[in-house]
C-alpha cells in the first residue's frame, strides 16, 4: 500500500531512474539462482541446440576479458541471435529486485523470500541483429529456460517491472514447439509488466503496465473498483496490444474503446500520480458508468 501521495516505498525509489536507464539500452533479462554460481557451459550450449531446430547451431563461448566483479562472461550465438552474459557470484541488487519482486502477483509469500535469499544471478543482454522486440524477448526467454537446467529459480525483467519462476517458464512450454510458445506467451507474463497500487484514503485500486514502449505501444493505467478486476484489465490491456500489433492502429487521447462490459475513454495521466510515470506513452482509461 502506498502511505499517502507523497511518500514512495523503498521498492518504488528507483522506478523511474530504473526505465531511464534502460531506455537506450538491449533488452535483458537478469537469472537467480538458489546457489553460488557454477555454470557448465558446455551443458549450457548442448541445451540451446536441443532446444529448438532453429537452434541446432548455437555456440556458447567463454569470454576471457572480465568485466567488473563478475566470475564469467561469454556470448551465446545461433542464426541472428547474439545473446551476452556476465554471471555474479552475489546477489542481485536488492533495490532492483524489489521493484520486480514487490508488485508480482506471486500468491506464495515463501516464493518471494527464496528469491531474496538468491545467492548468484547472470544478467543476460541481446545483441544480435534481430530488429522484432518480441523475437529479441524470445531469444533471451529460450536461453532463460536452458539456465533453468542449471539451478535458476527467477526470470527478472527489469524493464517491464516484473518476474517469473523459471521452472514455470521452462517445464511450462515443455512440449510441443517451444519458440512459439515462447513468442505466444501472454504479454503480461514476463515481457511487459501488470503491476497494481493501492493509495492511502483512496478506494479502489490502481492498475498499470510497464515495458510496452520498447514494442512502440503504449502503456496503460486504469483505476479499478477492486482486485478482483486484475484478470480482466490484465486480459484487457494484452488485447489492445495485439489489436496494435496486428492492425498497425494508432491510439489517441480521447477515443473511446468498447470492450465487452465496459466502455473507457482514453485520458492522459495526472502528473501528481508518479506512480503512473513512463519513458513511453501511457494511456488512462476512464471506465463509463
Amino acid at each position: 500500500m502506498l502511505k499517502g501521495s507523497g511518500f514512495k516505498p523503498q521498492w518504488m525509489q528507483g522506478l523511474a531512474a530504473l526505465d531511464v536507464a534502460h531506455r537506450d539500452v538491449p533488452l535483458s533479462f537478469t537469472i537467480l539462482f538458489s546457489h553460488r554460481l557454477r555454470i557448465d557451459v558446455q551443458q549450457v550450449a548442448a541445451a540451446l541446440r536441443n532446444f529448438h531446430p532453429r537452434m541446432a547451431s548455437a555456440e556458447v563461448h567463454l569470454d576471457n576479458r572480465m568485466a567488473p566483479d563478475a566470475l564469467l562472461t561469454g556470448r551465446a550465438s545461433w542464426r541472428k541471435h547474439v545473446i551476452e552474459f556476465k554471471g555474479f557470484d552475489s546477489k542481485m541488487n536488492a533495490e532492483d529486485l524489489e521493484c520486480c519482486l514487490m508488485p508480482s502477483h506471486f500468491g506464495d509469500l515463501s516464493y518471494k523470500d527464496s528469491v531474496r535469499a538468491h545467492q548468484s544471478h547472470v544478467v543476460l543482454s541481446y545483441t544480435g541483429d534481430s530488429t522484432s522486440t518480441l523475437n529479441q524477448y524470445v531469444a533471451l526467454a529460450a536461453f532463460a529456460c536452458c539456465l533453468y537446467e542449471q539451478g535458476a529459480i527467477t526470470v527478472v525483467n527489469e524493464l517491464a517491472h516484473t518476474c517469473f519462476p523459471a521452472d514455470a517458464l521452462a517445464l511450462g512450454i515443455a512440449k510441443g514447439d517451444r519458440l512459439t510458445l515462447l513468442g505466444t506467451l501472454p504479454l503480461p507474463l514476463l515481457y511487459c509488466g501488470f503491476v497494481k497500487y493501492e493509495i492511502e484514503d483512496e478506494p479502489g485500486v490502481w492498475m498499470r503496465t510497464f515495458g510496452a514502449h520498447v514494442f512502440g505501444w503504449p502503456d496503460f493505467a486504469v483505476h479499478a473498483d477492486s482486485h478482483d478486476q486484475s484478470e480482466f484489465f490484465c486480459d484487457l490491456f494484452a488485447s489492445i496490444w495485439i489489436y496494435l500489433r496486428e492492425s498497425g492502429a494508432q491510439l489517441a487521447i480521447g477515443q473511446t474503446m468498447d470492450y465487452g462490459r465496459i466502455i473507457a475513454t482514453l485520458t492522459a495521466p495526472s502528473d501528481e500520480d508518479y506512480f503512473l510515470a513512463s519513458p513511453g506513452e501511457l494511456f488512462v482509461l476512464e471506465i463509463e458508468d
